[in-house]
């Protein structure tokens, strides 16, 4: 029985080595994409298109152009095959068929699925099902053998150890893929494809083993360097996800849990909640914070003890005693269960992700903490202000009622900043209306301790609540006798935020296009209001030069504006008159 391998004159041992070269690289493709970066990395997609390009220069060579279409190929060399085999005695045209079909079937595969990078990824499937090719291929390999054996042809030992390299895995350190121009040389010798490309190895130089060595290192350590780079980015993600998870634990409202436009049900919304927090505990997990959250301090009671038993918890995936927690602290709000939840939602948050508070939080502090640092009687002033316009622009009613915990904390502010009052600390809940008066009245009292010599003030005279407590006069932009206010100001801008005109200043806080539409109309250098400007012009000194806001919006702008002035008794007001706008005197 003859064992001599000769695929450039015998037609099976011909589609044979193809059927080896498609195989062999087909797996290398799909075992490599195990090792490509991940898709978030900035070289995935370079190394990707790197693998498929290796692919495509083999069927490229095997499925020649000449041939139009992969059946096409396949049918050529399996009519050659069946010849061969007739010429033994054979009639095994049924083997060689299924080689045909199986030839074609992979020649069709013109862009084969890497394996995904996401567990729970479509996209596994169809990389499943494409892996089903290597399995039919070992049975259509060993039937052409059998045919081959029956006209007395053996097949030498070192082509039959060739199914080895279409299964074995490469994603082990030390596992290398038959290099490209070996694959290419076994197409060549077939001599079955009329158009081969050029053997890379006789363009490329020659190489000593050290360079060689000094390559292949190269290339280790930039692998290694990517998966570092990977598992950076991982732990990243992970912290981000935590971080985000704990704000919408923070910032929960209610309204999140309505769907479609209908208003959620308190048991909806609770459970919606308590899905927040188990939420949290996972991402916590998920990045290696549990520890930390087991080796907190709980303290001996309330807020804290229930705050940190509840994050606990929700870390170890326990939702019925998560949700019993939660119920209990709404169902005590008043009594301390309000409490417990704020330190849940900020106070831990630093602490288990290991920062630092944005600005120091004074003691028994209620809700988030304060966005700036209050150190100062003017740092107080703008913080009000900013709870004022708050008021203004989100107040549904003044009779709404609140826990009155803003109250309590610029109460706290105040004794921080050690400036004496006669206004009592507030113990319970009040109105939005209440919430204003007592705001400025406490605004009032920071003004008069950073600028003594001024009696004016940016805020009007607090509305009338009917508490005695609370409606005491307070310094507005005019005296109690009615005349204009003395200001230590002269008129035009001062500070950062401030206008002054009349002896009356004006605080536009965080208000800062109405601050640019004032200074647009005051002529800084002759310190009088400028001519009477288009409204285009003084639009874009306000919006800017590529500004989308129409005629509609700006003049709600200078409505606002105007009405700033009237609240701070300033005499001034907006005019906009065929289609020029300027300051004027009231």
């Amino acid at each position: 029985m003859s064992a001599n391998w000769e695929p450039s004159r015998n037609a099976v041992h011909g589609l044979i080595q193809l059927l080896d070269v498609l195989a062999i690289a087909f797996n290398q493709l799909r075992q490599l994409s195990f090792k490509l970066p991940h898709y978030h990395d900035a070289c995935h997609r370079a190394e990707r298109q790197r693998l498929l390009n290796n692919y495509f220069a083999v069927t490229h060579a095997v499925f020649p152009r000449e041939d139009v279409a992969p059946q096409h190929t396949a049918a050529r060399i399996a009519c050659r095959a069946v010849a061969e085999l007739a010429r033994g005695g054979s009639q095994d045209e049924a083997v060689v068929g299924e080689a045909q079909q199986w030839m074609t079937a992979i020649g069709w595969k013109l862009v084969p699925h890497t394996a995904p990078q996401v567990v729970e990824s479509e996209f596994w499937r169809p990389f499943n099902e494409e892996g089903d090719l290597l399995a039919q291929y070992h049975t259509v390999r060993q039937r052409l053998f059998a045919a081959l054996a029956r006209i007395g042809q053996s097949v030498p030992d070192e082509i039959v150890q060739r199914n080895g390299l279409a299964t074995r895995s490469l994603t082990g350190a030390g596992e290398q893929p038959v290099p490209q121009n070996v694959l290419l040389n076994w197409v060549r010798e077939t001599a079955m494809s009329p158009e081969l490309p050029p053997d890379p190895s006789a363009a490329l130089p020659e190489f000593a083993p050290a360079v060689l060595q000094q390559l292949e290192h190269w290339r280790a350590e930039r692998v290694r360097l990517t998966n570092e780079m990977r598992t950076g980015d991982e732990s990243f993600r992970s912290l981000r996800d935590v971080i985000a998870a704990w704000e919408r634990v923070a910032f929960f409202t209610g309204r999140e849990a309505d769907r479609d436009g209908i208003e959620a049900t308190r048991e909806e919304a609770r459970a919606y909640y308590v899905g927040l927090l188990m939420n949290l505990g996972q991402h916590i997990r998920t990045a290696g914070l549990a520890a930390r959250v087991q080796a907190l301090d709980a303290g001996e009671g309330a807020p804290r003890l229930i705050a940190v038993e509840l994050l606990r918890r929700a870390v170890a995936g326990d939702r019925a005693t998560v949700a019993l927690l939660d119920t209990e602290m709404r169902d005590a709000a008043f009594v301390g269960g309000a409490a417990a939840a704020a330190h849940l939602k900020n106070h831990l948050r630093f602490e288990v992700l290991d920062v630092r508070p944005p600005v120091p939080v004074p003691p028994n502090w209620e809700g988030p903490p304060p966005d700036q640092d209050v150190a100062t009687a003017a740092d107080f002033i703008m913080w009000a202000d900013r709870h004022l316009e708050f008021l203004h622009l989100f107040g549904r009613s003044r009779d709404e009622r609140n826990n009155g915990a803003e109250v309590r904390n610029a109460h706290r502010l105040l004794a921080r900043l050690d400036i004496t009052h006669e206004y009592p600390f507030p113990s319970g809940g009040m109105t939005d209306g209440e919430t204003e008066a007592h705001f400025r009245n406490l605004r009032n009292v920071c003004g008069a301790a950073l600028a003594p010599f001024r009696v004016s003030n940016s805020l009007s005279q607090p509305p009338k609540t009917g508490n005695p407590l609370l409606d005491i006069p307070a310094a507005t932009g005019r005296d109690q006798d009615g005349a204009p206010a003395t200001n230590h100001e002269p008129d035009g801008p001062f500070e950062a935020d401030g206008f002054s005109y009349g002896g009356v200043p004006v605080r536009f806080g965080r208000a800062v296009l109405r601050y640019r539409l004032v200074l647009a109309l005051w002529d800084r250098e002759l310190n009088q209001f400028t001519p009477p400007r288009p409204i285009e012009d003084v639009m874009v000194e306000v919006y800017g030069d590529e500004h989308d806001k129409d005629d509609a919006t700006f003049r709600q702008l200078c409505s606002d504006t105007r009405g700033v002035f009237q609240r701070e008794n300033c005499p001034l007001e907006i005019r906009s008159v065929q289609g020029l706008v300027h300051l004027a005197r009231v």
